[in-house]
């Protein structure tokens, strides 16, 4: 019988479940995340409390269900990047989450190359995605360390 933990890391919580190869749910954790919410579209996360919440939720739901986990899965918040220490794996920024808006001013800087971009990329160019996010933080937050997605 295969076991799964699936993980599934959003803006305001994580849960993680344990399902058996019916799908029957064998255990659930869940953890509560308070996004920080500010002037100009910002909305960020700490990144401490993301990663403590996957492992947390995925510990308690493993011990719950009393059986070893053969496959993880993982669900999180796509769009959401960060700066960190390659060496160290320590956040060097917040968390800026999908539904922050301080990228806009990249984005009209790159206006002129929409067409372009969309057709590039399959992307309208807009603040939601994590690419304005990624140049936002560099040239505001940090030039160190290596931006990603919060999953990585």
């Amino acid at each position: 019988m295969t076991v799964v933990l699936a993980v599934d890391q959003g803006t305001s919580g994580t849960k993680a479940i344990v399902v058996d190869d019916d799908g029957a749910p064998l255990a659930l954790a869940e953890a509560e995340l308070r996004p920080r919410y500010g002037d100009g579209g910002v909305v960020e996360q700490d990144p401490a409390a993301l990663l403590d919440s996957v492992l947390d939720t995925g510990r308690r739901a493993v011990a719950a269900a009393g059986r070893p986990v053969d496959v993880v899965a993982l669900a999180n918040q796509g769009e959401t990047v960060l700066a960190w220490d390659r060496t160290t794996g320590a956040p060097l920024t917040p968390a800026i989450v999908w539904q922050d808006r301080r990228a806009a001013v990249e984005c009209e800087r790159l206006a002129d190359h929409a067409e372009l971009i969309a057709a590039r990329t399959g992307l309208v160019l807009d603040p939601y995605f994590s690419a304005p996010k990624m140049a936002w933080l560099r040239r505001n937050l940090t030039a160190e360390g290596v931006v990603t997605t919060v999953d990585t």
